[in-house]
């Protein structure tokens, strides 16, 4: 039965990402009560600095706010819908134009070590592929974190909520269920869940390795005899 949720979930997302564009924003403000956007916020607890790279960013509500905390953002989105919604929202907001481009997780289109930070809010399947790992690992720079927010639980303290709190719970379980070891990786990932006004987010979250400091340089002797 959680299975047959699932997937009945991805193909509703995979419709507000495509031709249900335009109704994505209310479905994830009135959906969850308005605790989406705290939950996306919960991010920020696990970003130290930039630039920052977002993973599907949807229609870009939290490139504004990395941008109010010096966190240098840029986007990375599959969805060409999603890319010019964002676009106008951004527009509308009066910052300047924060850089979104068009690709996905598995091949991040930028170079080595170019980023202190990657984040990603509610992501779809590509968060449990090996590449996707490999991708993060490679464009993140030693040191860098990683901070991707898989899903939240909303508190049964209103009607509202605790109705939502019904419905979702088939699709996402609960939190404080024993949850699995976290994906394979060089990130040193592990869970976290973040109390919120209303609820309760879960996140994965890591950091890339800084080479050791005590590590002496090697000496390149020449070959014997020389």
């Amino acid at each position: 039965m959680r299975q047959l949720f699932s997937r009945l979930a991805n193909l509703a997302f995979e419709f507000l990402y495509g031709p249900a564009v335009p109704f994505y924003d209310w479905v994830s403000r009135v959906g969850f009560a308005g605790e989406w956007s705290r939950w996306q916020e919960t991010t920020l607890r696990f970003t130290r600095t930039g630039p920052t790279l977002e993973l599907g960013p949807g229609t870009g509500d939290l490139l504004p706010l990395l941008q109010r905390h010096g966190l240098q953002p840029l986007g990375l989105e599959r969805s060409a819908q999603m890319i010019a919604r964002a676009r106008r929202k951004l527009r509308a907001t009066g910052l300047p134009a924060l850089p979104i481009v068009r690709g996905q997780a598995e091949a991040i289109p930028f170079a080595p070590n170019s980023f202190g930070a990657v984040v990603a809010t509610f992501p779809s399947d590509w968060v449990f592929r090996p590449t996707a790992w490999a991708e993060i690992a490679r464009v993140l720079r030693p040191g860098g974190d990683v901070a991707i927010v898989l899903g939240g639980e909303l508190t049964p303290d209103s009607f509202g909520r605790r109705l939502r709190a019904w419905a979702y719970r088939p699709l996402y379980g609960r939190l404080t269920n024993t949850l699995p070891p976290p994906p394979d990786s060089a990130l040193n990932l592990r869970w976290e869940i973040v109390a919120t006004a209303h609820g309760q987010a879960l996140l994965l979250v890591g950091r890339k390795q800084e080479p050791s400091r005590d590590t002496a340089p090697e000496i390149g002797y020449p070959p014997a005899g020389s």
